[in-house]
């Protein structure tokens, strides 16, 4: 449980679980949950030397040998495939709702993409303090 949260063998099986990808996924209950680890315990992971560094391949064989594989080419986020304006926000959010009430992140959210507009960045900054 210790090393889960960065194992590709934890993100596997909590996604395949059903977990959307994300901070939810390394919460305790999950980690020490001894599905996930039954699961994590299932799965192999194998480096393909003839896959470029930017490709993630997924094969999933079942019981009665039915193979299922998905590909991605460039993880989205990647510089290839940068997450829309939206994508961010929402992703920000997510986050910063953990440790702020979902107004004062939001306010936040809205104070950063005003910065490159703001023309003095430091007092810009200072007004977002406490």
């Amino acid at each position: 449980p210790l090393e889960a949260p960065n194992s590709v063998l934890h993100w596997a099986a909590v996604t395949l679980m059903g977990v959307a990808p994300g901070l939810d996924a390394i919460e305790p209950a999950l980690l020490s949950d001894p599905r996930v680890g039954a699961f994590r315990d299932a799965i192999a992971a194998n480096i393909d030397p003839g896959t470029d560094t930017s490709t993630a391949v997924v094969r999933i064989i079942l019981d009665d040998g039915t193979a299922h594989e998905a590909r991605v080419s460039q993880a989205r986020g990647s510089r290839e495939r940068p997450m829309s304006d939206v994508e961010l926000d929402e992703k920000f959010l997510s986050l910063a709702e953990r440790a702020l009430p979902a107004g004062q992140a939001q306010r936040l959210l809205t104070a950063c993409r005003e910065t490159p507009a703001t023309a003095d960045v430091g007092q810009h900054i200072g007004s977002l303090l406490p």
